[in-house]
């Protein structure tokens, strides 16, 4: 009967984290969402996409900030530098939401590499 109740037990554990997995799994096109909507939100594209004439490109700044505490960070803190007109303002965000932004940021730079000719 103990035999049992833990054979049980542990496929009631494995299902809830296999669960818990796919459910991640399937937050990511939310999260790229979320994340897509604050670099909206805060305008990012307006200097980061200008091919490193006002500020970096991001792909420059995703090869720094790769992880989401370090470029919540960064956010937060903007490094300032002598190498562009302006400077950036800092940008308040949550771990998560900067998580989301450099998830989106990261995806979509994927999407747009274009594939090396042969």
């Amino acid at each position: 009967m103990k035999k049992m109740l833990l054979v049980v037990t542990s496929l009631v554990l494995i299902s809830a984290v296999s669960l818990g997995q796919s459910k991640d799994k399937k937050a990511a096109p939310a999260d790229e969402g979320k994340g897509k909507a604050l670099v909206q939100k805060h305008n990012c594209v307006a200097c980061h996409a200008s091919k490193g004439v006002v500020a970096p490109e991001f792909k420059d700044v995703l090869s720094k900030y790769t992880d989401a505490d370090k470029f919540q960070k960064y956010l937060a803190k903007p490094v300032k530098s002598g190498k562009f007109p302006g400077a950036m303002p800092p940008v308040t965000v949550s771990k998560e939401e900067a998580k989301q932004m450099l998830t989106y940021l990261q995806d979509d730079l994927k999407k747009s590499a274009k594939p090396a000719k042969k």
